[in-house]
């Protein structure tokens, strides 16, 4: 059996050394050097890899007393931009492997910050589903549902703006609910009806007959805080004009949303307002929710208005800025509006490239290398270097070498995971170019992990072939690759496994990551007829 604990040699490439000790620290249970790290760089806490933020890799290896540091410390998982790998990402983790004292802990912590309680059920279905008159019988029974909250800290007013529901939010603000309480991400209702939420209008069934403006408006007029991006969203010029005079900084304040006043004024269509904020010293390039240059230009790029797109490139905007998980301004603006071509040659005008996730083909990637101006991209995942992988390529691969070395290929790991070589020959090519055939990823996974989930067996016959570790248990589901074959149900790729050895009773002290459990807890009967002799004797 192989643990690896985290080291250096798996820093994903977006992510610092320095932040990366945190992480590894904290997965390693070294508590007195997550102390250090947060003392010294307390903004680590805040740090994510792909999503993650260091308390899920503690959690995952149940350290309980790094867990209270980092809590200690003011960690908030809920920053992350993908929010529903979130607080409640982590209690599941902590119930499916029977970590109660850490589960204990969470729960604890989720009451204080945003009284979480699991008892919110009953409120929030009687509020999607419109129905007042149990909404009101509920609170009135238990007043104090108006004001407890879900996993990510939203309470019932948060569900009736998701669900677009005025009468339900007339009737909470009557029973006296806060107005402005802010969920787990420190979104306020207002900025929730102004910007929504990562699954907003699907999983709260909204109101088909009541738009968010609605809602915005609403809440508003109600008596939300009047906050200074606030006022930039509804346009309310002559407030804003007064406020920059007095304090110029506000252009470039990021609020509790950590969303700018240019991202709301551009996302609004306020030309006049967005010329004012630049004016006034508003930075178009500065990094805010999901957008490390800026999303303003994005933003307006994506309804190809032209006008405010030649306004913010005019201020310096980033041509190249991009929105998580979003694509670029270039991509954005191809969406097939009225004014495409305008945009799209005026973004290119100022230097706007596509993206490498774009280059797609091999004539495309080809044509990528032949370009003395192509630098590439270092992260693994969305680079050319991965797309040549997948790509099967061999002579691409050789000619990205002749020209930009052997490094990429020494430090590759399975962080390009879905993007596994498809033959032998690129798998037999990477390794004689220096790739470390037992490389893991920052979730501690090799090859053979990631080459579990398919349905190939070509690439993991030649990965035990080429003496990878067969039994290597990763950090992430805390298995080995027999185990996440068992999970995903692929019976020919447990038999491979099995038929090499692969060992069934791993990991000897976690029950519950076994192959065995998996299957069993996935409904995989095939594959549990195949293990259950194996746990019986």
């Amino acid at each position: 059996m192989t643990a690896a604990r985290l080291g250096r040699e798996s820093c994903p490439t977006d992510c610092s050394a320095k932040a990366w000790e945190l992480f590894c620290a904290a997965a390693n249970g070294h508590t007195s050097a997550v102390r250090s790290i947060v003392q010294k760089n307390p903004e680590f806490v805040h740090q994510f890899v792909w999503y993650e933020s260091p308390l899920h890799f503690a959690v995952r290896e149940n350290q309980i007393e790094v867990a209270r540091v980092l809590i200690e410390a003011g960690i908030n998982p809920a920053f992350s931009n993908f929010n529903y790998r979130s607080w409640q990402s982590l209690l599941s983790i902590t119930k499916e492997r029977c970590f109660d004292a850490l589960h204990r802990l969470l729960v604890r912590e989720m009451k204080n910050r945003f009284d979480y309680d699991p008892g919110y059920a009953p409120l929030w279905q009687a509020i999607t589903a419109g129905e007042v008159e149990r909404v009101k019988e509920l609170i009135d029974a238990s007043p104090e549902l108006g004001r407890i909250g879900d996993e990510h800290g939203n309470r019932a007013i948060h569900w009736a703006i998701l669900a677009r529901r005025i009468p339900i939010i007339e009737l909470l603000l009557d029973c006296g609910v806060d107005i402005n309480a802010k969920r787990a991400d420190l979104q306020s209702p207002l900025h929730l009806a102004l910007v929504g939420d990562y699954w907003f209008g699907k999983k709260n069934s909204p109101d088909p007959e009541t738009s968010s403006q609605q809602i915005a408006d609403f809440i508003r007029n109600s008596g939300a805080d009047h906050e200074f991006s606030v006022a930039v969203a509804f346009n309310d010029i002559e407030h804003v004009r007064s406020e920059l005079a007095r304090n110029s900084g506000l252009a470039n304040e990021i609020n509790s949303s950590r969303r700018s006043p240019l991202y709301f004024g551009s996302s609004r269509g306020h030309l006049e307002m967005v010329q004012l904020l630049l004016e006034s010293g508003a930075d178009p390039n500065l990094a805010e929710h999901c957008a490390s240059r800026g999303r303003a230009l994005f933003e307006a790029s994506s309804r190809n208005d032209v006008e405010m797109m030649s306004l913010l490139l005019a201020h310096a905007a980033d041509a190249n800025a991009n929105v998580d998980s979003c694509g670029n301004c270039l991509s954005i603006a191809q969406q097939g509006g009225p004014r495409e071509a305008e945009a799209i040659a005026l973004l290119t005008k100022h230097g706007a490239l596509a993206g490498e996730w774009e280059i797609d083909t091999k004539e495309k990637l080809s044509k990528a290398l032949d370009s003395t101006s192509f630098i590439p991209n270092r992260d693994i995942w969305s680079s050319v270097l991965g797309k040549i992988i997948e790509e099967d390529s061999v002579d691409l691969l050789e000619e990205y070498v002749a020209r930009f070395g052997y490094d990429d290929i020494v430090r590759l790991n399975p962080a390009n995971g879905r993007r596994l070589p498809r033959s032998k020959e690129m798998l037999t090519k990477l390794v004689e170019l220096g790739t470390n055939i037992n490389a893991r990823d920052w979730y501690g996974r090799t090859f053979l992990h990631h080459a579990s989930y398919g349905e190939s067996l070509a690439i993991p016959e030649f990965l035990i072939e080429a003496g990878i570790d067969i039994d290597a248990i990763d950090h992430q589901s805390a298995t080995t690759a027999l185990g996440l074959a068992a999970w995903k149900g692929n019976v020919a790729m447990v038999d491979l496994l099995l038929d090499a050895n692969a060992d069934p009773l791993l990991p000897l002290d976690r029950h519950w990551a076994r192959p065995f459990a998996y299957a069993k807890a996935q409904g995989h009967d095939k594959v549990v007829e195949r293990l259950r002799r194996y746990e019986t004797n």
